[in-house]
Parts: structure tokens; C-alpha cells; sequence
């Protein structure tokens, strides 16, 4: 089940991905460059759900408090 979720959520980012290099016509950039940052993108996330629920597990995640508004303004988002 996790694998499908996983796919779900991949395979319309890489359409994007592909359109937007396909559109570029004059200065294309790297194949290789763009899938490190790519990859990268992926794997910031699970560091930061450790974050999200070490915040929550701390009881510093209520949505109600200044700590937890900042947060997910500037780390989350």
C-alpha cells in the first residue's frame, strides 16, 4: 500500500517535471543536475515529519501556540 501511495504522489511531479523540461527549447539544462535536485526535494521531507512529529510529541505542536504558527510557516512550508 505504501509503494502505491508513495507512486501516486511522484508520478505527477516527474510529469512536471518533464513538461517543463521539454518546453525549455533553447537552454535545456542537465539531465543529471535536475534529478539530484529532484531527489533531493524527496528526501528533505522525511527529516522534516521527524521534526513535525518530535514537535507534536513535545506538546509544542498545539496549533494554537506562536511556536507552532512560525514552524510551519518557515520550516514546514
Amino acid at each position: 500500500m505504501f509503494g502505491i501511495q508513495i507512486t501516486l504522489a511522484v508520478l505527477p511531479c516527474l510529469a512536471i517535471v518533464y513538461l517543463i523540461y521539454r518546453a525549455d527549447l533553447y537552454e535545456k539544462e542537465d539531465i543529471f543536475p535536475l534529478a539530484i535536485c529532484f531527489l533531493l526535494g524527496i528526501l528533505i521531507v522525511f527529516p522534516l515529519f521527524e521534526l513535525q512529529a518530535f514537535f507534536h510529541r513535545s506538546g509544542l505542536g498545539a496549533t494554537h501556540t506562536l511556536l507552532w504558527a512560525l514552524f510551519s510557516s518557515f520550516v514546514l512550508v
